[in-house]
């Protein structure tokens, strides 16, 4: 069931949190790219995420593979608006949460913490 779903002008996705949980529990998950800061992430981020700073992300589009689906997160959803942009540019498909990480705790999505 998806509760919402918009496409920008720039034909990323933009989903909510109950979306993204039934997207991740599919059989081909995407991709999860956390693009918040590195204490930002290691404080709590969405169980296999991989952590990808905002700033480096143009110089990684190359090594990211080309036939998976990508789901951008933030903090709040401006940081992985503007990164899902960007990689559909380049040609994937990306989906951005739509309120970050904020509304997939209020969702009551899970979270990994790491004690570092």
């Amino acid at each position: 069931m998806q509760l919402f779903k918009v496409t920008t002008e720039h034909g990323a996705d933009v989903i909510d949190p109950m979306d993204a949980l039934l997207r991740l529990s599919s059989s081909v998950p995407p991709v999860i790219l956390d693009l918040r800061t590195e204490n930002e992430f290691r404080a709590g981020h969405i169980p296999g995420a991989r952590w990808l700073s905002a700033d480096d992300l143009c110089s990684e589009i190359a090594s990211l593979p080309a036939d998976r689906e990508y789901m951008m997160v933030c903090r709040s959803g401006a940081r992985s608006g503007v990164a899902a942009w960007q990689l559909r540019a380049a040609g994937y498909s990306v989906s951005s949460l739509c309120g970050g990480l904020l509304a997939w705790q209020r969702f009551g999505g899970p979270i990994q913490h790491h004690d570092t």
